[in-house]
């Protein structure tokens, strides 16, 4: 395979140890050294992971946030708990954009639709490890339509829908009850950013 992002890294040999879903490869490389040397051959094994979004909901005049929960089997085998509250996410399909996904994951995990959503940051959540690029989206939402439960039968999706106060969240955060990593960083971001969004949205 080509590395497009620069020309820094010489690729020996790669293996596909496994390909579903997702694929993981093993890689034997050589890379350039900060004093201008090409290293010995390193090992490395890489997951590749789909681009995916995520985007938070939030309600400025309620001043509240809706989240989903559903069962997380890599945070159960990881020892943490099996039933996961974060942001609605999903993988980016085929030529859709990321703000077409975050549309589509908004309503498929919530019920609702955006009045408005924005691109905070795009990302590379574990970049030792694996290929996976996330964009984080905020969207502006009358958190009152959120349904209860929801999911696709298709993808054997079971999600409870919970509309939580703003003080509640970061009482959650703060307690480290808030367990996955892009809730974490939205819920930062509107940590910084709240008062200038219910000022906009008032």
């Amino acid at each position: 395979m080509e590395i497009t992002a620069n020309k820094n890294i010489e690729i020996v040999n790669e293996t596909s140890v496994y390909k579903g879903f997702f694929e993981f490869k093993h890689f034997n490389l050589r890379y350039k050294r900060f004093d201008g040397t090409m290293s010995n051959i390193v090992n490395r094994e890489i997951f590749f992971a789909k681009k995916a979004i995520v985007v938070l909901p939030y309600d400025p005049e309620k001043d509240e946030i809706v989240l989903v929960e559903q069962m997380r089997f890599g945070a159960a085998l990881s020892g943490d708990k099996d039933y996961v509250m974060e942001a609605p996410a999903g993988v980016i399909d085929g030529n859709d954009t990321p703000e077409k996904t975050a549309h589509r994951e908004l309503a498929e995990e919530t019920g609702m639709t955006a009045k408005e959503i924005f691109r905070l940051y795009d990302y590379l959540p574990s970049p030792g490890v694996m290929t996976e690029h996330v964009w984080m989206f905020m969207a502006i939402v009358d958190a009152s339509t959120a349904a209860k439960y929801a999911g696709l039968a298709s993808e054997n999706e079971d999600i409870k829908i919970h509309v939580i106060k703003y003080v509640d969240a970061v009482k959650m955060l703060n307690n480290n009850e808030i367990r996955n990593a892009n809730t974490i960083l939205a819920l930062q971001y509107l940590i910084l950013n709240r008062e200038k969004l219910r000022e906009k949205y008032k």
